[in-house]
Order: C-alpha cells, then sequence, then structure tokens
C-alpha cells in the first residue's frame, strides 16, 4: 500500500547513489509544478542517503508560488524555490537536476535541450516518470476517476467549486483520466531515452548513464534516467570507491510490459 501510495520511494536509493556520487549539496527540482513529490520523498531520501541532507530547490518555467510557498514553509530549511521562471533548457543554478512526472510533457527537441545543457554544464541529472505506455498503466489509469473520488474530501481548502465539479458534474475526474491516458502514450520509453542520450553533443564525455524501469506496485513501474558527470567518478577513484556500471540495458525484470508507440 505504501507503494501505491509513494510510488517513487523505489528510486530513492538511486537517486541517494547520485547525490553521494556527485557530491551535491542541493538538487534543483526543474519543471515542479505543484511542488513536486518531495512531501513524500525527501524522508525516503534522507534514509537512503545516511548522510548530509541536501537543499531542495523548487524551479518552474510557471512558477506555482503558492504550491512552493507551501512547501518550503511546511520544510523549513530544507525547501526553498525560485520565484523567477526558470527555462529546464537553460539552467544556471548549480545542484543536481531533477525532473518527476513532466518529461512527458517536452517534444523531443525540448528534451534533448533539457539533458544536453545538463551536459554542457557538468551537471547531474535525474528523470523520473510514473507514466508509460504499458497496457497495464493504461488500464489502470481507469481508476483514476475513483481516486479523484476518493482523495477529494481531504484536500483543503474544501472549495465548494471543486466539490461541485469532482461529484455533481465529474468534469474533475473525466479530466484527470484523459490527461492520465495522454501522459501515458507521451511517455518516453527506455529505449527512446537511450537514443536521446546517444544524440547529445559531447554523449560520449564520459558521462554514465542509467536507464531503466523499477516496479512500485504490480507490474507498474516508475521509469528514470540518471545521468553523472565524469567528474564524478574521479572523485569516487579519489575515495577509492569502484565505479558503477553503466546499467546501458535494464532487466527483463524490470520491464515487465511492452510499450505502444509514443503518439
Amino acid at each position: 500500500m505504501q507503494s501505491a501510495l509513494h510510488p517513487f520511494r523505489v528510486v530513492a536509493p538511486d537517486l541517494a547513489d547520485a547525490l553521494r556520487e556527485t557530491q551535491s549539496a542541493q538538487i534543483v527540482d526543474l519543471c515542479a509544478g505543484g511542488a513536486g513529490p518531495w512531501a513524500r520523498l525527501l524522508p525516503e531520501l534522507d534514509r537512503a542517503l545516511r548522510g548530509p541532507q541536501p537543499q531542495i530547490l523548487l524551479t518552474d518555467l510557471f512558477p506555482n508560488l503558492t504550491a512552493f510557498e507551501k512547501m518550503s514553509l511546511d520544510n523549513p530549511g530544507r525547501v526553498a524555490f525560485v520565484r523567477d521562471p526558470v527555462d529546464a533548457t537553460r539552467v544556471e543554478i548549480p545542484g543536481f537536476r531533477t525532473i518527476f512526472n513532466a518529461f512527458h510533457h517536452l517534444d523531443e527537441p525540448q528534451a534533448r535541450g533539457v539533458l544536453q545543457d545538463a551536459v554542457r554544464q557538468g551537471a547531474g541529472i535525474g528523470i523520473f516518470e510514473l507514466a508509460d505506455r504499458s497496457a497495464a498503466f493504461l488500464l489502470g489509469s481507469i481508476t483514476i476517476p475513483l481516486q479523484v473520488w476518493l482523495t477529494t474530501p481531504f484536500i483543503q481548502p474544501r472549495a465548494p467549486t471543486r466539490l461541485a465539479l469532482t461529484y455533481g458534474l465529474p468534469v474533475v475526474p473525466l479530466v484527470a483520466w484523459i490527461d492520465g491516458m495522454i501522459s501515458g502514450l507521451r511517455t518516453y520509453s527506455t529505449d527512446e531515452l537511450r537514443a536521446l542520450v546517444q544524440s547529445l553533443d559531447g554523449s560520449d564525455a564520459g558521462y554514465t548513464w542509467k536507464i531503466g524501469r523499477k516496479p512500485y506496485l504490480g507490474p507498474l513501474c516508475v521509469t528514470y534516467l540518471i545521468g553523472t558527470p565524469p567528474s564524478a567518478r574521479s572523485k569516487r577513484r579519489a575515495l577509492s570507491r569502484p565505479a558503477d556500471a553503466v546499467e546501458s540495458k535494464p532487466s527483463a525484470a524490470s520491464e515487465p510490459n511492452p510499450e505502444t508507440p509514443r503518439s
């Protein structure tokens, strides 16, 4: 049940490893939208790190300042935010970059631009997506309206308009279901993520790329891409730690479902 409520917990150890490798004291969360998954992910990440705790910096091209301020107030000293727009393809802020559940909104030139900017600046980057084009996800999206109906009473403040559009005229559940379906169809597959990486200028410059899928609930998986610069491996060697192998292809167990072509 915990994995269902907080699926990104399965990649917390991978993110922690990348932060240790890059010795990053700050996570720059790009395309953070409604403040990302940090309310639940931050404690999991701290447990996985077992060491210095990074600051989270929320950014977006169209910042949701209300959500950002609330997350910052709920996590004083740990979560901050940038009030001005931040373009994920031109980031001038130091730190390990993350994108949760937003990479599928980018077309291929934009997605390539996000990765290219990280390589150009020698920054670590992690992309994490819940949606995918597997039959399991697309069929499971049918339950999205039910999830909306069950969770809406716990959303504060309880706006009368939201309640009316959820339980009276069910516009909100319908829109959420359509959005979930479209997100699944637009999400990059692991093969497409590899192709993006291989198309980068300087793709052979020594970055370590880990691309795969991790199950969080039955056949449902988190798709991830994690890139660390060559300087991170130099730091590991200096500490007499063995370098990680490039995870060029996830095991069959981590890709349980075939994926339909990306729309």
